[in-house]
This record gives structure tokens, sequence and C-alpha cells, in this order.
């Protein structure tokens, strides 16, 4: 790609003086049309991608977001539409945001795991149609990416997420509709609030889905200093069961806290008012290959909270 032209290049190819004066006049107004436009025009960004050494970095070993205006509500990744790194050249396109315009800051994280390197870039939208970057990583300290990602679709409109956790990091939540490739947009803070670190735990429970979509979820991990991770795995929602984890949160509650209220929920549903579950995996807490929910089932409840503590057996 070429940086686009300027106004004089472009009229120096032509010789308007030796045009007829109607078409000279009608060509020169497209060339007005034209110019005009092209300087509003917030297209492709795109620049090579060396490491410290100036060596090229591996298809697999480079991956980076951007966000706008600094704010991580809607972010983009290399896997994005539009974006993506081939044999050290990266590429992205600044119309493929909701909110581009000229003059606001943007920035770009670029990361290879493989060799520890990392590069920020930060700077202005351009009032252009191509903006050449080349990037140079440099070696750094970052969070972990993120991994063990999984979704799991537990009521119409409700999500639970599970990671592997690591001390001392907060993660940043990010959606997108399953059918989708293009940005994610952050759903733990939808303000995009990059003072607000995220979700300091192992799970979150998504309550803002839309009963009729399938949604894909990605993570993005954050130390006590500010920095950055690398983008998880992208994962979609399944609805292959809602229990996750370990059962027994009989009630549903939404901290996933198995305690006194689920022995008096599954009460209520075996003797009492014989309401559904909303998840009777949840209840099948002894194990039973048949998943019958009985008595048995309070037996081993209670005896795990209040005598032997042995938890109870793992979803299935």
């Amino acid at each position: 790609m070429s940086q686009h032209l300027e106004k004089g290049q472009i009229l120096a190819c032509y010789d308007l003086r030796s045009a007829k004066p109607i078409a000279a006049a009608i060509l020169f107004l497209l060339l007005s049309i034209w110019l005009c436009s092209s300087a509003q025009a917030q297209g492709s960004i795109f620049g090579s991608v060396r490491n410290h050494d100036l060596s090229i970095p591996d298809d697999s070993q480079v991956v980076f977001f951007g966000f706008l205006n600094q704010s991580d509500n809607e972010i983009r990744v290399c896997t994005s539409d539009g974006a993506g790194y081939d044999n050290g050249n990266w590429f992205d396109d600044f119309q493929n945001y909701l909110d581009e315009a000229p003059g606001i800051p943007y920035d770009y994280l670029f990361f290879n795991q493989a060799q520890g390197e990392y590069f920020r870039l930060s700077k202005l939208v351009p009032n252009n149609s191509f903006q050449q970057e080349d990037i140079q990583l440099s070696p750094a300290s970052f969070p972990s990416q993120t991994t063990g990602l999984t979704a799991r679709v537990e009521t119409d409109n409700r999500t639970r997420l599970r990671w592997s956790y690591t001390a001392d990091l907060t993660y940043h939540i990010y959606r997108r509709t399953a059918i989708s490739n293009g940005s994610l947009f952050r759903v733990d803070n939808p303000a995009g609030d990059l003072s607000d670190f995220g979700v300091a735990d192992s799970m979150f429970l998504d309550t803002t889905v839309a009963d009729s979509e399938s949604y894909s979820y990605m993570i993005i991990s954050q130390d006590a200093q500010g920095n950055l991770a690398p983008p998880s795995a992208i994962v979609t929602a399944t609805s292959s069961g809602c229990c996750v984890g370990l059962t027994g949160n009989v009630d549903n509650d939404p901290d996933d806290l198995v305690d006194i209220g689920d022995v008096s929920a599954l009460i209520d549903h075996l003797f009492i008012t014989f309401e559904p579950l909303v998840c009777p995996e949840e209840a099948n807490i002894d194990g039973d290959p048949d998943g019958l929910v009985d008595i048995s089932d309070i037996t081993w409840l209670i005896d795990y909270l209040f005598i032997t503590f042995t938890p109870p057996s793992p979803c299935r």
C-alpha cells in the first residue's frame, strides 16, 4: 500500500490547459470531491512488526488488540474481520470501529508471548486513508494470558463464565454475538472505564444477554500496575447443561454459593411445593448416574455443609 496522493501530485498528472473547458471543469470538480472526501476518511492502518533484534516474528507468536478514545468499551483483536498479522505485517481499519473520528486517541497493544516482547502504539486517528505504523517490539513484563475460559448458558438471560484464576490479577470481560467476527464489547464495565480494573474472581455472571442471541466471550487480564495482558481465546457460550463446577447450588444463587438456602430449596422441591428446579443438574449432589433427585441428595448436602464437609460431586 502507499500513502494517499496530495492535491498537487494529483493535479500534476493532468494538463488542464490542454483539455476542453467543459471537460476540464468536470475533471477538476471530480478531483475536488475526491480530495475532500479522502481528507476526511479514516481508513487502513498497517505496518511491519519486528522483534527487538529486527527478526520477523512467526505468525503464531504475535497477537494484538486496539481501542479508541482511551476506553475499552469496544476493542478489536488481530482475528477480527479486517484485521490481522501475516509474515511480519499487521493491519486494521479505523472504519471498523463504531466511534472512529479524526483526532481522537487510539491504542494498539502488541505481544510476542513466546519471546516476552511488547509494544504499545498510542497516537491520534489521522485524517487520511492509509496510515503506516511500523512496530518494533521490546523485552517487557506483562500479565499472563487467561486460560481455561468456558461459557455456559444457564437460563435464557443468564450465562456463566469461568476461567483459570491467577492471584493478583483482575479481568476485563468482552462479548460479541456469536455470528459476528468483528469488535468485542466490554460487559463487566460497559462504559469501558480503564480505571476500573475489572473482575477479581474466577467467575462472571452475564445477565444482560438477549434470549434469542448466542454470544462469544473473551477475557483480558490486568495486573495491579494497570498492565494489560494478551487476549484470551474467544469461546462461544454453550447450552450443554447449566451446571458448572460442583453441584449444590440448588436455589441457583447468582454468587454460586452452596449454603442452607440450597437445603431449603431442595426440601421445598421434594416435599412442599414440588416446584421444578431451575437447574436439575445442580441437585444431583450424590452423583447418581440416573440423575434422580431424592432424599439422598438432601443427606449429602447436609453432610457437606455441617458434618464431613466432603464436597459434592462434580457436574456431569
